[in-house]
This record gives structure tokens, sequence and C-alpha cells, in this order.
């Protein structure tokens, strides 16, 4: 619990207590904690420990409550200002009223702001609305000249970037203001920032886009530099209203603190401007408190929203590195001892610092500190050989952390699992190393994005002890709607069914199919003379009939399915491999438990912890002319046959 304690008050809510249960006299408990009797004699006679309001109960106002309703009635019907009802007030109501106390007044009965008193006309321009709340990831982009220095024979340029939910600012000084360059700004940023940048909105400047020729507007081609980046990465380029800078606002109001910067300082050379810019971008950022942010600077606004929502980030937010905590003295000032000629005694007296300080710095050949910590760092509790045993097991076995503890916990007896991380961290074994032959890693890449409707489709086998079934997959790769049959065979007749039945039970039109390059689905793979002369798939003539492209994945590339790939290994988890099934029937009815929660109850964090149902439905409200029937039809109520009707299930006996 938390009190509210005066700032001038001696005891804590734990002393007031003892003092309310001591029963020693006043006179030694005011000794004891060093406050008069009169404090020990109130906190005897109170119930509680907290603070009392200190504010009167009855105002003592030099208007009466009449006079009171007489200004505000003349404040709300004329509409004065507050020095022009001050002089009526003085002049017709009461001569004793002072200014303050006339706004304490009026602040009392809600008619302070005159603003809000004023009636709106019509055809006035309307108040300024305030930017639409986004998450991190909508960057506004913009070029400011920057005054031409004295060793310059032309004017730079500032490209700044700000992010409209943090206020996180980038910033670059360029001679020039190209395509060329801000395309290379924006690669830097993708780099730079720590959250994942979805949208950018920048002004019309030739530099962003080309919408504007010689011939007048037109729709930008997509061939810009500056697009051609914002598509390779997945990015919504935006661009304002011609005339209306207002809506790239945000940006604005940054260049115009860059602007009192400028007009306060002057700069001899381009080098001084841009180290003097860059720091402030670095001192913005890190510590300069927003009032749009609640009072955080845009740093610890990026570790409020990392902690909430991780799957906008692509890497951690990092304060940025700066003097020890207990440091006396700053760069600034260990230059200057370093290059003063003055005595260290002096030097000492001047700067109000230690003499061995002095002539520690006074040898020292920088001004950073140095790095805290051993040198060489070493486990207090493993000894030599013990952390070589566990290195050797390491290589060998390849084993997760957890293995690596239980299989050794018994031999070494001070062992822990935190010990055993920091000892594979000192030795670089906190990650496996590829094996031989491997390689290094493949970074995984994103799934391009699409519009819903693009299904991958795929065949996995379940197991019963003797018994096996072949469970036919679909799932779409923007809602992740699962759609599944359960049948004895893989066949290309099965195949061409199941996909009818998809497509039948699918709220939304497929456009696009992906599928590995298994016989039930292309004759791909099949020798040519194998292949039936003069005829088609039975799978590409149903994708064919209903207006669907069947693509491939790579041969000997699964990964390229991989969204239907983890869905099996998901559905595998939960059935097969965890639970024993006696009879086919068995294993039909907890698929249709577990796809009916999968589809309607289970938020999923690739859809921001919503369900694949829920994200259909916003994607319908959105753009439902992506959908041939409402999904609220998909909705599970009651119903006289248990499998009957199952939306996303198809399987014996269910037709």
């Amino acid at each position: 619990m938390s009190y509210q304690i005066h700032t001038n008050a001696r005891t804590t809510p734990t002393t007031r207590k003892e003092i309310q249960t001591s029963t020693q006299p006043q006179r030694l408990l005011a000794k004891q904690f060093g406050v008069s009797r009169l404090t020990i004699r109130k906190w005897q006679t109170r119930q509680d420990v907290v603070d009392r309001s200190h504010r009167p109960h009855t105002l003592q106002t030099t208007l009466t409550p009449l006079q009171e309703d007489v200004v505000v009635t003349l404040r709300t019907t004329l509409l004065l200002p507050l020095d022009d009802l001050f002089t009526v007030t003085r002049e017709f109501v009461s001569t004793a009223v002072s200014r303050s106390g006339l706004h304490r007044c009026l602040k009392r009965h809600g008619v302070s702001d005159l603003k809000a008193l004023l009636p709106v006309e019509e055809g006035a321009i309307p108040p300024v609305k305030r930017f639409k709340t986004y998450d991190p990831g909508f960057v506004h982009v913009d070029v400011k000249h920057l005054p031409r220095m004295p060793d310059q024979a032309r004017p730079s340029y500032l490209f700044a970037a700000i992010d409209r939910a943090t206020r996180w600012v980038y910033l670059e000084i360029h001679p020039r203001r190209t395509a060329k360059i801000a395309r290379a700004f924006l690669s830097r940023l993708l780099k730079k920032a720590p959250f994942i940048i979805q949208k950018v909105l920048t002004d019309n400047g030739k530099e962003f886009t080309d919408r504007f020729c010689a011939t007048g507007e037109r729709q930008p081609t997509g061939r810009h530099p500056f697009d051609q980046v914002c598509r390779a990465q997945g990015i919504d380029h935006r661009l304002i209203k011609p005339r209306h800078p207002q809506t790239n606002g945000m940006i604005e109001r940054f260049n115009g603190r860059i602007a009192e910067v400028l007009h306060q300082t002057r700069f001899p050379t381009i080098a001084a401007l841009t180290e003097t810019l860059l720091k402030y971008g670095q001192i913005y950022n890190q510590y300069i408190p927003q009032k749009a942010l609640g009072h955080l600077a845009p740093v610890q606004a990026l570790k409020k929203w990392r902690k909430t929502k991780p799957e906008l980030f692509h890497k951690r937010v990092n304060n940025d590195t700066g003097l020890d905590t207990h440091a006396k003295t700053t760069a600034r000032i260990r230059k200057e001892i370093q290059d003063s000629s003055e005595t260290i005694a002096r030097l000492a007296h001047r700067l109000s610092l230690n003499p061995k300080t002095i002539l520690y710095w006074k040898q020292a050949n920088r001004v950073t500190d140095k790095r805290s910590g051993p040198q060489h760092p070493r486990s207090t509790v493993l000894t030599p050989e013990e952390e070589q045993i566990i290195c050797e097991f390491r290589r060998l076995t390849r084993f997760a952390l957890d293995d690596v503890f239980v299989s050794l916990r018994d031999t070494i007896k001070s062992l822990t699992r935190s010990n055993l991380y920091r000892c594979l961290k000192r030795h670089g074994l906190n990650r496996l190393p590829p094996e031989e032959g491997e390689g290094p890693p493949v970074k995984k890449k994103r799934f391009k994005p699409y519009a819903i409707g693009y299904v991958h489709i795929d065949i996995t086998e379940l197991r019963l002890g003797k018994q096996k079934r072949y469970l036919f997959v679909g799932i779409d790769r923007v809602c992740k709607y699962v759609y599944v049959e359960l049948h004895e065979r893989m066949t290309q007749t099965i195949a061409k069914a199941f996909l009818e039945h998809l497509i039948a039970d699918c709220p939304f039109r497929i456009h696009t199919i992906l599928t590995d390059n298994g016989a039930q689905f292309t004759y791909a793979l099949l020798a040519e003379h194998l292949r039936p002369k003069n005829k088609s798939h039975l799978f590409d003539q149903t994708c064919t009939h209903h207006g669907i492209q069947h693509r491939l994945t790579k041969f000997r590339h699964p990964w390229t399915n991989g969204q239907v790939e983890v869905f099996n290994r998901t559905i595998k988890a939960h059935t097969v491999k965890q639970y024993h099934y006696d009879t086919v029937d068995q294993l039909t009815h907890h698929l249709m438990a577990f796809l009916l929660v999968y589809n309607f109850q289970r938020p999923l964090r690739a859809l921001n912890d919503q369900s694949p149902y829920a994200t259909m439905v916003d994607i319908y409200h959105q753009q439902p002319e992506l959908f041939q029937f409402d999904p609220c039809q998909k909705i599970v109520g009651l119903n006289s046959q248990v499998l009957h009707g199952f939306p996303g299930w198809h399987g014996p006996g269910i037709d």
C-alpha cells in the first residue's frame, strides 16, 4: 500500500504505527524517535497513520456566493476576458476583489477557459486533430535545409525520421538530397531502428517519389529507388496530400526543434554542426521526456512497448553507454585536465576533485571509462576441470541446456542451471555451433505478405498402433484458418475431393494454393514416359476450374511450405504423440475438438493474440470483396449431431 506523506514529515507510517502500539511514556517515545511530545500525543490519539489534508474546509473568499454568481453570469454572457471582467467587477460588484482571486473564482466554476465558451461559427476551421494511434513501426520521414557553413560552398540537408508511437528519431546529414541518398538513408534506418518498420509517411519530394513529373501529377510508378526499398521490405509507403504539410506534422515539429538549436548557436564548420545535431538526436532519444509518452523518454517508451508486444521488434532496446554512475568528471573535464599546465594541487582545488583523480587522468591517454568487471572472467564455484568437462560434454552430445544440466548435476554437485549457462557463455557454447559440413546457420525469412486466400496444403501421416491414417491439411497464410480431412489413403481423387470441400468450406475466396511435389498434387516428379499424355492432373484441373493459381515448392525445400509443416507438428504434438487411441473414432473426435478450439478460441502470437476466426472477421469488415460469404456463418451452435456441420472438419462419415 502507498501513502501520501507530507514533505516536512519526520515520521513514517511504520514509526507512527509503533507509536500507536507502544506502551512507553510519551517522554521516552519522543526521545527515541527524535520528535516532540505533541507529535507523539497526536499520533496516539489517531486511528490511522496517514497525513490528513491541509486544505481548509471553507474558503475565505472576498466575493460572496451571490457576487460569484454575478461574475460567472457576466463571464458566460458577455464573454469578457479576464482583465476586462476584473475592471467591471471592481467597478460594479466589489472593490476589494483582486485579479488572482477573480481567476480562482472562475476556475472553481469551470469558466476560466474563454476559448471553450466561444461559439463555433459555421465554416470555421476545425480544431487540430490528434494523430491516429499506431503501434511502433509508423515512421515519418522528411528532409530539412540546413544553413550554409563558412567552410561550405553549398548548404547541406538533414534527413530525419521519427516514429509516431515512441517519438524515437534517427538523423543523417548529407550534402545533397537525391533519390539514391534517400534510399541509402532508409536502408540504414531499417538496421538502426529496433522495431519492425511497417509504414513510412513522406512528402512528395523527388527524393521520395515520382508522383510529380514535368506533365503534372500522376500515380507513383513504383520504380523510384525509395519505393523499391519499401516494396522489398514489405513497407507501406504513404504520401501526404499535396500542399498539406500538416499531415506530416510530427516530423515538422521535430524540425522546428532543430531550427531552435540552429538559431541559438553559431557553428564555425559543418563538422561542428553535424556533431551537435547528432548529439542532440542522441540526447532526445535517451533523456528528454515527452508529455505525449506520459513523461517518458523515447527509449523508455520503446522498452515499455517491447515488454507488451515483443513481436513488433527485431532486436533489443539498449541505452547508450555513458559515464560511470559514480564518476565526478566528464569527458570535457578530463580533457581539460590532460591539456592543463597547472599543478595537481591547483587543479584539484579549482575542480573540487581528489589529487589522486587529477594524477590518474593526467597519466591516462583517454577520456572514457575502462570496462568494469574482471579481465579474465572465471567461476567462483566450478573448477577449471569441471568447466572443461561441461564444454566437452556439450560439444560431443550437442544437448540442450536443460538436458546438459540433468545429465551432469549428479556428477558435479555444485552445478546449477544459472552457473551452467554462464560457463557455456564464457566458452562460446551457449549457442551450438553448426556441425561439420552444415555451414553457417541460414537466417529465417518472414513469409511474404499476401491477401487472405493464400492456402498451404499438405498431407501428414498419423499412426494408431498398427493402423495409420492420412490427414489432409489446408491452412491460410494470413488468418491461419485450418481445414482438415482424415482418410485411409492418399490418392489424386481424394486430393481433388479435399480441394473441393476446402473451397466450399472457406468463407474467403482462395486465389493461390501451395503444395509439395507429391503425386497426389502434380505430375512434376514423374518420368516423362509415366505421365499421362494430353491429360492434366486432377488437382490442377480443379484449380483451373475455380480460377486458383497452383504453386509448387522447390524440390527438397519443404520449408517453403513451412506454414503447414509447423501446423502438422502442432497437431501431432497435441494428439498421437501425447495420447493413445483405441479406435479411429476416438482420434476423429479428438481432432474435431482440437480444431474447434484452434480456429475459434486459441490466440496466436502471429495474429497479435487473436484467434484465426477473429482475424478472419476483422478482414471481412475491412475487405468484404475477398469473401464468398459472411464468416459469421461459421459460428458453432447447438446441433443434434455431434460432428455434423463442424466448421473446418471433414472426416469419416461426415458427408
